[in-house]
Formats: structure tokens, C-alpha cells, sequence
């Protein structure tokens, strides 16, 4: 099984990637390789400022340069997918640069592959090993299960590649979205695919001021911001669900009133 674990970096996360580097380097397995697709960094300035993870990965690290002057972040995690799929990955292990894999991640996830699921998942914790998020379901074969929210990221995930063909690929472009991680799983459960939790794993969910869906915090801004993420959700979704127009016209009309305490999923605070 070929595997690789694939992110996008970017300028902004700079100080942040040798602790994601750093966290593949320990990995209880090193049969992987590392995909990454630049947002915005040289390639020249990437290998000179990590020279010691390139000479430890030595050609397990693929480093594919920006092709657009100002890319769309959505453009360009459809392209580690597209390329991945390409260069014959069957697991692609997704982490965020500014986050970091438990030092068992790529292992334990190698291990719960499954031809029959398109994607697996883990908890998040934080850099104190306190739980994200409340407990993710075992399995997730059901839009509905995150309709209103969502605990499926491009940092605790991983997807068995074959079982995305290129058509199915080619359309996530129609997904023009800043909130792509919702978007994309939410149309591979739509497509008839499920996923399946792996325990005893987990990625630590850096939280800073370039990260879009942060830590709930129930004030007003941040509420308003969850409407509008749904709604321009939902609309691009309904191509694919009719239901979603329902769910549209029920957030046009929400109040901007945050439920009760304890651990929430992203985007969960109005629903």
C-alpha cells in the first residue's frame, strides 16, 4: 500500500511547519512519503530553511511549486488530491502544516485501510491532550450526520484515493469555498461513501489567527460568521441534496443565539 501524508504550505504558517515536519520525522513507521503543495514558498527557500528534514526524507519529500500567482486555497488541496491520486498513492494521510501527527498516526491509519470505505479519522486534541471535540462517531456514512456541523478536516483525515475517481475529482471545483473540508466530505458521503474512526491516534489542532474554524467562542461575530459559512454551504450543496435548500432557508431565520456549554463540533454553534 502506498502511502503518503499530504498538506498544503503557506508563508503564513511558516514558524509553525518544523513542528509538522518534525512530527513525521518521529513516526513509528517511515514507509511514507510526504506530498506537499506550496501556497506561496519558494521551493528554494523551503529546502534551505528545513535543509535537515530534506536530507532525512531525502526523495520522500515532493515539494510541487505554486502554478498560480494568487491561488484559491480550495484549488490547491483538489490539486494534492489530483496529484496524489496520479502518482499512485492508495492512503493519503491529510495534516494541516500548522498542526502535528501523534507519533503512531500514519501507522495506525495504514493499518485500519480498508478497500471498501473512502476515508478514515481522528480525534483532535489540543497541546495540552485535551479532546477538540466531542466523540466522533465510528462510522460516518450519512450526509446528515454533518449537516449541521462538521468534524471532518483536512487535518485529521485520511482517503483511500481509488475510491475517488477523476470525474468525481474534476467536480470539487464547482466547490468555491474557503470551508472546502466541509464541502468535500459532505460530497463524498453525498456520493454514496463512508468513513470509518481510527482510535489510539490523533492530530494536535494548533489554534492561531490564520486559522478559519478555530474554537468555538459563542460571541456575536463568530456566530454571524457560522450563518454565513452555512448558508453559502448549503447553496452549493444543493445541487447535490435538495434538503439543503430546507437547511438554507432555516439559517436565513436562525437566531443568533449560541446553544449550551461543553465541546462543540466546527461549525456547530447554531445548530
Amino acid at each position: 500500500m502506498k502511502t503518503a501524508v499530504g498538506s498544503v504550505v503557506y508563508s503564513e504558517a511558516i514558524e509553525f511547519i518544523d513542528d509538522f515536519l518534525e512530527s513525521l520525522r518521529i513516526q513509528s513507521t517511515q514507509d511514507f512519503d510526504i506530498i506537499l503543495i506550496s501556497d506561496n514558498i519558494a521551493e528554494s527557500y523551503f529546502r534551505q530553511k528545513f535543509e535537515k528534514y530534506i536530507l532525512f526524507f531525502d526523495e520522500r519529500i515532493i515539494f510541487i511549486p505554486t502554478r498560480e500567482m494568487t491561488p484559491e486555497p480550495y484549488k490547491l488541496r483538489i490539486e494534492l488530491l489530483k496529484i496524489s491520486r496520479t502518482l499512485g498513492i492508495d492512503l493519503l494521510v491529510l495534516c494541516d502544516c500548522d498542526d502535528i501527527c501523534s507519533a503512531n498516526r500514519v501507522e495506525a491509519t495504514r493499518k485500519a485501510y480498508q478497500t471498501d470505505i473512502v476515508f478514515l479519522y481522528n480525534e483532535l486534541k489540543d497541546f495540552n491532550e485535551n479532546n477538540v471535540m466531542p466523540e466522533l462517531p465510528l462510522i460516518t456514512n450519512d450526509f446528515m450526520q454533518i449537516s449541521e456541523y462538521n468534524y471532518l478536516g483536512l487535518s485529521n483525515t485520511a482517503v483511500i484515493l481509488k475510491n475517488l475517481n477523476e470525474s468525481f475529482l474534476q467536480s470539487l471545483y464547482k466547490g468555491k469555498t474557503p470551508i472546502f473540508d466541509w464541502y468535500f466530505f459532505s460530497r463524498i458521503l453525498l456520493d454514496g461513501g463512508m468513513g470509518k474512526r481510527i482510535d489510539r491516534c490523533c492530530t494536535y489542532y494548533r489554534i492561531h489567527q490564520n486559522n478559519i474554524a478555530g474554537i468555538p467562542d459563542k460571541k456575536a461575530e463568530s456566530l454571524e460568521r457560522e450563518k454565513k459559512v452555512k448558508l453559502e454551504h448549503y447553496l452549493l450543496l444543493s445541487e447535490y441534496m435538495p434538503i439543503c435548500l430546507e437547511l438554507e432557508e432555516k439559517y436565513k431565520n436562525i437566531e443568533l443565539k449560541a446553544k449550551g456549554d461543553g465541546l462543540m463540533f466546527w461549525w456547530g454553534q447554531l445548530s
